[in-house]
C-alpha cells in the first residue's frame, strides 16, 4: 500500500476503526517488547544503582543529585523502551511534560560528553 492510499484511508476511515487499528498496533508493540524490561523495572534499576528511591525519581522535587539521576533514568528508559513517546515516558515519571524529558536526556548526553573529555584530559590528552 502506498502512502497516498494510507493518507486517503486515514482521512475517510471511521474513528472506531482507527481506534481498533491503534489498539492492534499497541498489542503488537507490547508483544514485541514482552521480553524487555518494563519501564518501572528500568526506573527501579537506575534508582537502586544510584542509591535513591524510584519515588524520588518520580517525585515533584528533589535535590540536584536526584535530578542528575532522574536524567540518567530518562535516558535509560528511552534506550530500553524506544517505542515509548516522550509523553509516555513523562507519565511514568509522575506526569512530567514531554519537553522536560527531552531536556533531561539532552543534559544527560551533554554530561556524558563532558565526562569523556575529563577522562581524556586525565590521561594527558592522548587518544
Amino acid at each position: 500500500m502506498n502512502i497516498e492510499a494510507v493518507n486517503k484511508y486515514m482521512a475517510t476511515a471511521p474513528v472506531a476503526e482507527l481506534m481498533a487499528i491503534n489498539r492492534q498496533a499497541n498489542v503488537e508493540l507490547s508483544r514485541r517488547n514482552s521480553g524487555r524490561a518494563t519501564t518501572e523495572a528500568v526506573i527501579a534499576a537506575v534508582a537502586d544503582r544510584y542509591g535513591v528511591t524510584a519515588g524520588e525519581l518520580k517525585g515533584a522535587r528533589g535535590s540536584n543529585a536526584v535530578s542528575v539521576v532522574r536524567y540518567v533514568a530518562y535516558a535509560a528508559v528511552r534506550e530500553a523502551r524506544p517505542h515509548l513517546s516522550y509523553s509516555q515516558i513523562g507519565k511514568a515519571f509522575g506526569g512530567r511534560d514531554h519537553s522536560t524529558i527531552i531536556d533531561g536526556i539532552q543534559k544527560h548526553e551533554a554530561r556524558l560528553i563532558w565526562v569523556d573529555f575529563l577522562i581524556w584530559a586525565a590521561k594527558g590528552g592522548e587518544a
